[in-house]
């Protein structure tokens, strides 16, 4: 198993597996939850950063501001906001789109010409 060889991997592998688990079945989830658990205890004993599997919601908002002023600057919508979309669909869908369609009292107008700009083609 798995968990045999946390104490021997070295730490770049311990962030990749808390930061990318293997993908599960339903009915492995309790054994795969345990050991992100066992890895992200690993790598706090070792003093590193535990990864937080993925870009957090602040990080999401910030690419979020700065896809909304390369868009009023340029007209065009940031390459990583296409690449998000077609690479990475599990931040794009889950991180990346909520934070742009949340309500916000700042810059509202370019925000609703960015969301416009996304639906017109369809990413």
């Amino acid at each position: 198993m798995l968990s045999a060889l946390v104490p021997h991997d070295p730490v770049f592998a311990l962030k990749a597996h808390v930061s990318h688990p293997p993908r599960q079945l339903a009915k492995c989830l309790a054994q795969v939850n345990d050991y992100v658990t066992l890895v992200s205890t690993r790598l706090q004993d070792l003093g590193e950063k535990v990864p937080s599997g993925g870009k957090t919601d602040v990080d999401a908002r910030q690419e979020v501001e700065e896809a909304i002023e390369h868009y009023s600057c340029t007209g065009s919508i940031p390459q990583s906001v296409i690449e998000a979309s077609r690479f990475r669909q599990p931040y794009y869908l889950g991180r990346f789109l909520p934070s742009l369609l949340c309500p916000s009292s700042t810059c509202s107008e370019p925000r609703d010409q960015f969301i416009s700009a996304l639906a017109r083609c369809a990413l």
